[in-house]
């Protein structure tokens, strides 16, 4: 009779219990906790860009952008980068203008009068201009909705 009680005792050990185990428990959390850090990549802060013609509102901007990269491609200047890591997660490759190495944006007035490209082939209109907006010519006096001139440098107060 002790070697039954013995077996009933170990067989009730191997039984499956109901509730969760400590493995469960610890995936679940583990879980839950990854989730929540993702969602709260949303708020997390990122730092200010120049960005290319159209993308003056960063919301639309970065969950329109399918980082496709034909703005880079596109831009005649090659003043169109993508950002990096260290400019915010949520931007991480989306279009910057990047005047580090001399290159400018004139929105492409001299290569398609004013109308920029990488707004042109943007797929999902993340680049955008406003529906109202003109080409401007700072030569002839001409008043666009936005001009882009030249820099001088004044070297008596620079």
């Amino acid at each position: 009779m002790a070697q039954e009680e013995k077996k009933d005792a170990a067989e009730a050990k191997r039984a499956p219990r109901g509730g969760i185990t400590r493995r469960g428990l610890f995936i679940g959390v583990g879980s839950t906790a990854a989730l929540l850090g993702l969602g709260a990549l949303r708020y997390a802060g990122h730092n200010p860009l120049n960005r290319p013609p159209g993308g003056t509102d960063e919301a639309h901007l970065v969950s329109g952008c399918i980082r496709c990269e034909r703005c880079y491609e596109a831009c005649p200047r090659e003043a169109i980068v993508p950002a990096k890591i260290e400019d915010g997660l949520l931007g991480m490759r989306s279009p910057m203008l990047d005047f580090n190495t001399g290159n400018y944006c004139d929105f492409c007035y001299e290569e398609n009068g004013g109308n920029p490209l990488c707004a042109a082939v943007c797929p999902t209109a993340a680049l955008e201009l406003p529906a109202s907006y003109t080409v401007g010519n700072p030569e002839t006096g001409e008043t666009g909705d936005i001009i882009i001139g030249t820099a001088e440098i004044d070297p008596r107060t620079c």
